[in-house]
């Protein structure tokens, strides 16, 4: 549920239809919970001595280019996800904006021979990738 831009999780649904919020609000999305799950291929990456493919990489840093976007996740691994930062709301209490434009996620170390970033949105909320520029350290 998504109530006032706020996410509401383990709310009921009764028989007829109906579930209670634990707040008041005035702008309510209700639907089947779901997550968009992205995994990027590897980038083909070439040395002064040829391909890298097969040799340990790690993706050391992320850059997302955003529009309109909240709530994502991002890492490595399914096991190693990180909250893609997001602006502080106004006022106490409201919501976080949306954010656009670039934002920098540093990603915690996993060499291996696939440098692959996995991207998830778990929660009820506009998620627009426009693009992805990765920092990758080979050796």
């Amino acid at each position: 549920v998504l109530a006032d831009g706020s996410v509401v999780r383990g709310v009921k649904v009764g028989d007829d239809g109906s579930f209670e919020l634990p707040f008041p609000a005035q702008r309510v999305s209700a639907g089947l919970p779901y997550r968009m799950s992205i995994r990027t291929v590897d980038p083909e990456i070439r040395s002064e001595q040829g391909s890298v493919a097969g040799d340990n990489k790690n993706v050391v840093r992320a850059i997302f280019r955003v529009r309109e976007t909240r709530g994502l996740w991002a890492g490595p691994g399914k096991d190693k996800m990180l909250m893609v930062k997001q602006e502080p709301p106004e006022k106490w209490g409201d919501p976080p904006p949306l954010t656009n434009g670039e934002v920098v996620l540093p990603l915690p170390g996993k060499h291996g021979s696939s440098c692959s970033i996995y991207i998830e949105q778990r929660d009820p909320l506009p998620a627009t990738l426009l693009a992805l520029t990765t920092w990758i350290s080979v050796g």
